[in-house]
């Protein structure tokens, strides 16, 4: 079923030097594909928070004071989807294990 608001996905982009930590998807949209750790913001949480706590669910890491670093808005066939893109930390000491 067509939704006609748009989810709103959070995607984190974790570096260490010219490395980019990526995973395989398991979900429906986009399954076996390669992506950054990222969900879908829940009813009143804010874009920070979203960022930290899928991390932290799909990683097993915690990270402080992510930015906001791209928006997109992607209009797929089932879907309007809202992207927003952060960068967790300027420097490894912020990414630390939960």
């Amino acid at each position: 079923m067509r939704s006609e608001r748009p989810k709103v996905g959070i995607a984190v982009y974790i570096r260490r030097g010219d490395e980019i930590l990526f995973g395989q998807r398991l979900s429906e949209h986009g399954q076996g594909s390669w992506c950054p750790p990222g969900g879908h913001l829940e009813y009143g949480e804010d874009f920070s928070s979203c960022a930290r706590r899928e991390v932290r669910e799909e990683c097993g890491l915690l990270v402080s004071d992510p930015k906001l670093t791209f928006v997109t808005n992607d209009i797929y066939s089932v879907q309007n989807s809202l992207d927003l893109g952060f960068n967790p930390f300027n420097d490894n000491k912020e990414l630390r294990p939960c």
